[in-house]
């Protein structure tokens, strides 16, 4: 029983350690403040050292990939301001929602 408890113990000790280490570097999310997205909806883009995301009245989230928050930003638009509306109005929000992950 002492030849298996050993392994055990360590391997466990060796979890909690890796855990604590993972999760003590990890930096939190610098985020931009709540922007108007759409008529009756905020934003915040945020973004780590390596990815970026958007929360939606403080609520919803669209990841993005990495840093690249062009699929992000489309879908936001399209969910939060409606398929109605028009391209020129919806490229204008995009670039507004990319502007501020920069």
């Amino acid at each position: 029983m002492k030849k298996i408890a050993k392994p055990f113990l360590f391997g466990v000790i060796l979890l909690a350690c890796l855990f604590v280490i993972n999760t003590g570097c990890k930096k939190k999310a610098e985020c931009s403040g709540a922007t108007q997205l759409c008529t009756g909806h905020t934003f915040e883009a945020c973004c780590t050292e390596t990815d970026c995301y958007y929360v939606v009245d403080g609520d919803e989230q669209f990841d993005c990939n990495g840093t690249d928050c062009y699929a992000a930003a489309s879908d936001m638009v399209y969910a939060y301001c409606g398929y109605n509306v028009n391209e020129k109005e919806a490229l204008k929000t995009i670039e507004k929602l990319l502007a501020a992950i920069k």
